[in-house]
C-alpha cells in the first residue's frame, strides 16, 4: 500500500503531471531505481561481510536484528507483488471499464502497465551483471570454479 502511494502521488500525480508518457517514463526509472539499489545493497553487504575475518560464536540479539535488517529487507519482493497487483487492476478495467474504484485509476493503470514486465528483465539483467562482475573478481584472483 505504502508503494502505491508513494508510486502514484509522487511520480504519477506529482512528477508527471498525470501525463501518460512522461509517467510511463518515470515508472521505467522508478524501477530501475529500485532493483539497482537493491542488487547494489546486496552486493555491497557481500563484501563487506566477506572482510569480516572472523565471526563470534555467540551473537548479541542486537546483530542477529542489524543481519536481518540489512540481508533480508524485501524490498524486491514488495516491488513484484506491487506490480502483479496493478496488472490484475488493469485487467479488470480492461475489461469492465467502469469497475468501482478502479475506474478512477485507469489512467494510472496505463502508465505501469508494462511495469512487471520492465521489472523483471532488469531484475534479470542486473543479477547478470553481477554474476559477471564477481566472476571476473574470481578470475583476477586466480580462483577456480
Amino acid at each position: 500500500m505504502f508503494t502505491f502511494l508513494l508510486h502514484y502521488n509522487l511520480v504519477y500525480d506529482g512528477l508527471a503531471n498525470r501525463n501518460l508518457l512522461y509517467a510511463s517514463i518515470l515508472n521505467i526509472a522508478f524501477i530501475f531505481a529500485i532493483i539497482t539499489m537493491d542488487k547494489l545493497e546486496g552486493y555491497i553487504w557481500n563484501k563487506v561481510r566477506k572482510k569480516k575475518k572472523s565471526k563470534p560464536k555467540s551473537t548479541s540479539t542486537f546483530a542477529k536484528i542489524k543481519n536481518e535488517i540489512f540481508t533480508d529487507v524485501p524490498i524486491k519482493t514488495g516491488l513484484y507483488f506491487f506490480y502483479i497487483v496493478l496488472l490484475v487492476c488493469s485487467a479488470i478495467v480492461t475489461a469492465e471499464p467502469d469497475f468501482p474504484v478502479l475506474y478512477y485509476y485507469s489512467d494510472y493503470l496505463k502508465s505501469v502497465y508494462y511495469g512487471l514486465l520492465v521489472l523483471v528483465a532488469s531484475d534479470k539483467f542486473l543479477a547478470l551483471v553481477l554474476k559477471q562482475m564477481s566472476k571476473g573478481e574470481r578470475e583476477e584472483r586466480g580462483e577456480e570454479q
